[in-house]
């Protein structure tokens, strides 16, 4: 079964011109964890300025630093 996660990136008082994702599609397990890597353009603006969330935290949470973990997959 194949379930989708959205995520949502908060960006504040800059304006980012392009977020990149190092993985276009992850697969994470009941347990498992994954870490996000993100490039930010501009450069100068930093990752960890993103404010992380799963739109179902009962299937996936992430935490603030980008790492997700599967609950009920």
């Amino acid at each position: 079964m194949t379930r989708q996660l959205n995520t949502t990136i908060t960006v504040n008082q800059k304006q980012i011109e392009s977020l990149n994702f190092s993985q276009k599609n992850i697969g994470v397990k009941k347990e498992d964890t994954l870490g996000l890597i993100v490039t930010v353009k501009p450069s100068e603006l930093s990752t960890s300025k993103l404010t992380w969330k799963s739109s179902d935290s009962n299937i996936v949470s992430v935490d603030a630093n980008g790492k997700i973990k599967g609950i009920n997959v």
